[in-house]
């Protein structure tokens, strides 16, 4: 809740009646920052941006066009006050976090997950609301976001029975946050640093995490050159092997536990990948578990596998009950395959 006060100065916000962020805005002034793609000089006066501390200047009203036009970034007083607001609130919200705001959080969620938050806050073996209040605010510190409250609480709930350590319990958090923790510094233009990020998870025992792994690996093969002695653009087939190893290695460890998507992916790796291993009798290993599992694209490819003799010896009949439980499913290139089959014995 915003309030105003006569005891402040025009330009002045109080954040809890504690000095967390001070900064004065020229009145008619507009907030001028060169992001590298300015075109001209503007003069104007020497600051620093609030909220990221950057080089800028203020310029007043009537040269905020001209600074557009010049390739500048111009913010206006209000949004420069929401963006250091902002800021200041994300850099100091395990201090802004009281224990009454706590105490609302768990009231707000009681209402729609209630057997969550009695298990965690349960009075013969869970947590008050003050150690919750501490997990919070360390989690808050790591800079890790608390929207997640639910899975917060679960995390508590399942291991509040081995310990009531706060720094335990930030651990756990920690570890049930760990996508969310990831996807917040993932980046899309640095891959490589994405993959950083999910090998984190993987090693972690996420299964999701590793099919990620093991298919960025496996695109990497694609992209993978080497020019020789006479110029010429040839697969670097040393690199191209240390990156199928890893695919194959993350692919495995997936399916092994179990993931009926990566038994799917690891037996279409061996069966149809263009850069990968070709080992039909592994395929159909793995497309079996699959298949087992219901994935109606397991079935369906190991219907072919069962047609064409691929790792199995050839049985039209196998091949059509794994085609007709992929067709059950709606696969209707199995529907096809059936027809084609149906066809051929007239």
């Amino acid at each position: 809740m915003v309030q105003d006060s006569f005891e402040l100065n025009y330009n002045e916000v109080d954040i809890l009646t504690i000095e967390l962020g001070v900064e004065l805005i020229p009145m008619g002034h507009y907030l001028c920052i060169d992001t590298g793609t300015a075109t001209k000089k503007i003069k104007g006066k020497k600051t620093k941006d609030p909220a990221f501390g950057i080089s800028a200047m203020w310029i007043e009203q009537t040269k905020k066009d001209k600074a557009k036009s010049a390739g500048y970034t111009v913010a206006d007083p209000p949004g420069i006050i929401a963006t250091h607001l902002s800021e200041i609130i994300k850099r100091n919200a395990a201090d802004i976090l009281g224990l009454q705001d706590t105490q609302n959080i768990l009231d707000r969620l009681s209402s729609k997950y209630p057997t969550v938050v009695k298990e965690a806050t349960r009075e013969d073996r869970g947590l008050g609301v003050v150690e919750i209040w501490r997990i919070l605010q360390g989690l808050l510190k790591e800079n890790v976001s608390i929207r997640n409250m639910v899975s917060i609480l679960e995390s508590i709930a399942v291991y509040v029975s081995i310990s009531k350590d706060i720094r335990f319990h930030i651990e756990k958090a920690r570890l049930t946050l760990a996508k969310q923790i990831c996807s917040q510094y993932a980046d899309a233009k640095d891959p490589d640093k994405t993959a950083y990020q999910w090998t984190i998870i993987a090693e972690q025992g996420d299964t999701d995490a590793m099919i990620k792994l093991g298919t960025y690996f496996y695109q990497k093969t694609e992209n993978r050159y080497v020019r020789t002695e006479n110029q010429k653009t040839e697969p670097n087939k040393a690199v191209i092997a240390g990156d199928l190893h890893m695919a194959e290695h993350w692919f495995t460890e997936a399916a092994k536990r179990g993931d009926v998507q990566a038994q799917f992916v690891l037996g279409a790796y061996y069966h149809l990948a263009e850069n990968g291993p070709k080992d039909f009798s592994k395929a159909v290993f793995w497309y079996n578990k699959a298949a087992n599992q219901g994935n109606s694209k397991a079935q369906f490819f190991l219907g072919n596998c069962y047609h064409k003799g691929e790792g199995v010896q050839k049985d039209q009949d196998r091949a059509v009950y794994w085609w007709s439980l992929a067709a059950a499913q709606g696969n209707d290139e199995a529907k096809k395959m059936i027809s084609g089959i149906k066809y051929e014995r007239l």
